[in-house]
């Protein structure tokens, strides 16, 4: 018995030896991948000279540093984005001691004096940082604001000092950074509201796509010639609408009412769910590297995924959509998409596929209107990324209800959720003034 039980607690040790090594070699890499991709910014600031140090691996080329003009060829250093100062390590404190940087005043008078930039620098590739890097050499810093750092209220106060002077607004970021920002608009009250213009280094970029600002932007675009196209875009009204989560009794306790602004579109089912299980991988700590590449081939896992799965066969059974009063009669399908703009899932024209010998409403993302359509699989959404299949058009109306039977995934503006049963009333609100870009020559 004895010479077994030991032999029993030597294997037991040995894998639990193997497990633990295998769990600290994991926890140690993931800690170096972390590093190695950590936020380049160096919290070292004068806040009386006002330097905003960024580490000089953001800079493409090499630099000399401007106290001790010693060539910084391996990255080890820092320069200020907004007066272009470089210093190696040694060198930061003297610099700031030292070297003024570019003042932050109310007197300037060029042509982008009511221009703010706002740049999320955790959407997409991450290519925030740079981008405000770029802007903050052209215009004048207080005009640069990271929202990484601070919400979008807090900067568009600055709006509230100019008058009857319409401010224009720069987003750098995805769809929902996007909606953030016209968001914070709304709750403002700003008069008159600001004109949001977009540079897209989100994912999907459908508003941007439709606004004519593009799908994304180049790596190598240059801000100037970008602060002229802003300067040349033209004022349209955008659709604000009013999504009302009305829940239904869950295990004897009524739910508080849940209300939101939708821009783009809404939809249940699942396409939702992939948006969910991209959302929950985004916010895992294993997600380290973010790439536009990368969260694409994510959507690709977890829509093949669902192709394999079809957890949502037959949602028409699940649920039910009125358009302005009349119950619509669905067939046998797998998510419902309400449209607000004509671009969904990343450029797919969902409304107007497939519609050349067939008499449809015209769709706009200003009429007062939504267009509401019917998926019938995960297979199906893929055939339509690539133009070889339509949806089922459902209608069109002024207001949409959706009411849910049973928990179902359900996603705004690319902002997923799981709902327990409850009603969604989709109504008008207001509208948002955006810009739309006018080509430059």
């Amino acid at each position: 018995m004895w010479p077994l039980l030991f032999l029993w607690n030597t294997e037991l040790f040995s894998v639990f030896l193997s497990t633990l090594t295998a769990i600290l070699i994991f926890v140690v890499t993931i800690n170096i991948i972390k590093y190695m991709t950590s936020d380049l910014h160096i919290p070292i600031r004068d806040t009386s000279k006002q330097h905003n140090w960024r580490h000089a691996k953001l800079l493409s080329k090499p630099c000399y540093c401007s106290v001790c003009e010693a060539l910084m060829v391996t990255g080890e250093g820092a320069y200020c984005d907004c007066c272009g100062v470089c210093a190696d390590r040694g060198c930061i404190k003297t610099a700031d001691r030292k070297i003024k940087c570019k003042a932050i005043t109310s007197c300037e008078k060029g042509p982008a004096r009511h221009h703010w930039v706002k740049a999320n620098r955790k959407s997409g590739n991450n290519d925030g940082a740079i981008i405000l890097s770029l802007f903050r050499r052209l215009l004048n810093p207080a005009q640069v604001v990271d929202l990484a750092e601070h919400p979008p209220e807090t900067a568009l106060e600055w709006c509230c000092l100019l008058g009857e002077v319409r401010a224009t607004v720069l987003v750098a970021g995805g769809d929902g950074t996007i909606g953030w920002v016209l968001n914070a608009v709304d709750k403002l009250q700003l008069k008159p509201s600001p004109g949001v213009a977009i540079l897209p280094i989100g994912t999907g970029n459908d508003l941007s796509r439709v606004l004519g600002w593009g799908k994304e932007h180049h790596p190598n675009f240059d801000p100037g010639t970008f602060l002229e196209q802003v300067q040349k875009a033209r004022l349209v009204e955008l659709d604000r609408w009013n999504v009302q989560v009305h829940p239904y009794r869950h295990l004897g306790i009524r739910l508080p009412v849940r209300n939101m602004n939708m821009y783009n579109y809404l939809s249940v089912g699942v396409d939702a769910q992939v948006t969910l299980d991209f959302h929950r991988t985004r916010e895992s700590p294993f997600y380290i590297i973010s790439s536009r590449l990368i969260n694409k081939m994510l959507y690709l896992t977890y829509g093949t995924q669902q192709v394999m799965e079809r957890g949502f066969r037959d949602l028409d059974q699940r649920l039910e959509v009125y358009l302005d009063g009349v119950k619509a009669e669905l067939p046998s399908i797998e998510s419902i998409v309400v449209l607000n703009i004509p671009s969904w899932g990343a450029g797919v024209h969902l409304w107007n596929m497939g519609a050349d010998n067939e008499d449809i409403a015209p769709q706009s993302y200003n009429d007062n209107k939504l267009e509401v359509v019917a998926l019938y699989s995960s297979f199906h959404i893929a055939q339509l990324q690539v133009g070889l299949s339509q949806p089922y058009r459902v209608g069109q109306a002024s207001c949409v209800q959706i009411k849910l039977k049973a928990l179902t995934p359900v996603q705004v503006d690319g902002e997923p959720w799981e709902q327990h049963p409850a009603e969604l009333n989709i109504t008008f609100r207001n509208q948002a003034t955006v810009l739309t870009c006018v080509e430059v020559g």
